[in-house]
């Protein structure tokens, strides 16, 4: 691969396909067809349609862990201390 400076790579990573086959079904979700549009009309890299399956598998990160921002953010809906911890 060559590259000259300024040049940009985008790395776009993916769940297991199989995991998430083996997550969807014991969830009993099935692999539907989605309409996938943008509300401000512009151009959707994934395409108009995509499967359920496809979702989980390259758009969401199905298997991620919160970062610690979610948890502060989450904190801050509930009223007891003891929750916040």
């Amino acid at each position: 691969m060559s590259y000259s400076v300024g040049d940009a790579l985008g790395v776009f990573p993916y769940n297991d396909s199989e995991e998430i086959a083996t997550w969807m079904d014991r969830l009993k979700i099935p692999d539907d067809s989605l309409d996938f549009l943008r509300s401000d009309g512009g151009v959707n890299p994934y395409g108009s349609t995509v499967t359920t399956h496809q979702l989980f598998t390259e758009v969401l990160d199905t298997f991620g862990k919160p970062g610690r921002r979610f948890y502060d953010f989450l904190s801050m809906a509930v009223d007891k201390e003891e929750d916040k911890q």
